[in-house]
Formats: C-alpha cells, sequence, structure tokens
C-alpha cells in the first residue's frame, strides 16, 4: 500500500529558516510515499528592475528548496490550461424580463479546446505507465466552482485521472466525487506567510490531502484542516475548533453529490457514494 499527501498553495517567499515552515508536518511527510503540492513561488532571485508592486513571487532558492525537500516534499508542478469567460444576459431565473436595463448578467466559463484536448491526451499517455494518476490544476476564483473548473476536473477523470487537486482561490472548497474518484476544487493555502506587497496573510485555511492507494486504485482519500501561526509554521487543525468550515465544506460536496464523514480529526471521502 502506497500512502500520498498533496497540498495546496506553498509561497515560501520571505522565507529565512527553512527548518520553520514545515517544523509541524515534516514528520507526516517524510512517512509517505510521496508528497505532492502547489509552489506558488518561483526559487530564484526577482528580476532586475522588479518591485512589490510587480506580480510574481520570488523565493530565496537555497533557503526555500532546503525547506521542501528537508520536509520530504518530492514534486511540485501543474497543469497549465487556459481559459474562457463570457457574460450573458439571464434568460431563465430572474423575476425580471432580459430586456430589462441594468439586469445583472451571468457568467459563463469554459476552458480552451486546443489546451483540454493537450491536456487529456498527456494524462491518457501517462495512464498506461503509472498506478495512479493526479491531475493538479491552478484554477478559480473566490468561493465558487465555475463551470471550466468541472470541465477540466470531469475531463481528467475521463482520460483517466484517478484523482483530481485544485488550488489558486486561496480557499478551502468542495469536493465531488466522479466516477468514483475525488475532485478537491479547492486545497486552499498550504503554506503562504507573505503575499502580493509584502501583506502577511495569516492564518487562511486550507486542506492537506492523504490518500491511501493499492493495487492501482484509491482505498481511502481523506484531508485534514491546517491554517498558518505567527510563526510561519503550518498547524494541522483539531477538526472540533473547525465546525463551521467542516459543516460548509461538507454541504458544499453534498450539493456535488459527494458525502463527507469525519473521521477523528480527518475528513474522509465516502467513495462509495
Amino acid at each position: 500500500m502506497a500512502e500520498l499527501i498533496l497540498t495546496g498553495d506553498i509561497n515560501l517567499m520571505n522565507v529565512t529558516d527553512s527548518a520553520v515552515p514545515f517544523a509541524l508536518v515534516g514528520n507526516e511527510f517524510r512517512a509517505a510515499d510521496l508528497v505532492f503540492g502547489n509552489l506558488e513561488c518561483c526559487l530564484c532571485p526577482p528580476p532586475k528592475g522588479h518591485s512589490a508592486d510587480t506580480e510574481g513571487f520570488f523565493a530565496d532558492l537555497f533557503v526555500a528548496g532546503a525547506a521542501l525537500t528537508s520536509a520530504g516534499v518530492q514534486a511540485v508542478g501543474i497543469a497549465v490550461v487556459r481559459g474562457h469567460t463570457a457574460y450573458q444576459i439571464p434568460m431563465r431565473g430572474s423575476r425580471l424580463p432580459a430586456n430589462r436595463p441594468g439586469l445583472p448578467p451571468q457568467i459563463l466559463t469554459w476552458a480552451d479546446q486546443q489546451y483540454l484536448q493537450r491536456f487529456t491526451q498527456e494524462i491518457n499517455v501517462l495512464r498506461g505507465k503509472v498506478d495512479i494518476v493526479v491531475a493538479s490544476c491552478h484554477w478559480g476564483v473566490g468561493r465558487e466552482v465555475l463551470q471550466y473548473m468541472a470541465e477540466l476536473g470531469h475531463a481528467a477523470v475521463d482520460a483517466g485521472a484517478d484523482l483530481v487537486i485544485g488550488h489558486g482561490p486561496h480557499y478551502s472548497l468542495p469536493v465531488e466525487l466522479y466516477r468514483g474518484r475525488p475532485i478537491f476544487y479547492g486545497l486552499g493555502s498550504f503554506s503562504f506567510h507573505t503575499g502580493h506587497r509584502g501583506r502577511i496573510h495569516g492564518d487562511w485555511l486550507g486542506m492537506m490531502v492523504r490518500v491511501s492507494c493499492e493495487a492501482g486504485r484509491i482505498d481511502r482519500a481523506a484531508f485534514r484542516f491546517v491554517r498558518h501561526d505567527d510563526r510561519n509554521r503550518t498547524v494541522p487543525r483539531v477538526l472540533a475548533d473547525e465546525g463551521a468550515a467542516f459543516d460548509l465544506v461538507a454541504r458544499e460536496s453534498a450539493d456535488l453529490g459527494t458525502k463527507l464523514l469525519a473521521q477523528g480529526d480527518e475528513v474522509a471521502i465516502v467513495l462509495g457514494a
């Protein structure tokens, strides 16, 4: 049996002590067979002329690299897929007629077909070479699961992915069980001390996913909530202290046809749902 740990956004900008960010989760990381997360920073100096008002996160190669490797993080990387947005006057669901000036539009999103084709082709090729395929997508805005996110998640599973993880909006979003395979739409922030313009991000809520695999299939998928303390450490949370967060994610997941079950301080996805 193999155990995977999957995380959301990791930004190590302005970290000066490599032992600090993962001090409270390092033992769990090193005990797992694979730890994989989204690295939301570049491990290099900022380009000449870069300022705090310019987009982009840059972390010290040696300090950030040591933080990742000493904690047992083995892989970071994401799939890049272009999406599109359109705005449409709602034809249904509004109490006002569609010709009423000032009516708020519906926001429509969809994946670019060329990118989507390449994405699914790569998953399909990988499917024949490995036991477990994890698709990782940086997507979304806010708390809403947008149409293109579901489109990409479903397409990944259809192409052979056993598990899909999403990250980007810095919120813990619902889980969908599609064709028996979990899609985590948002794992939130895992280690994100400093963001744009040097702003301290505080204790955003994140999810650390633990997956058990055997004979080429997922036997169990669960997550534990994490937060961030004032020492820049990722802190695993007691589930009883995150009741409101659990209720919200469980309710939103139920709307997608997925049941979540509290098991100690972890939340398990009921794979038979």
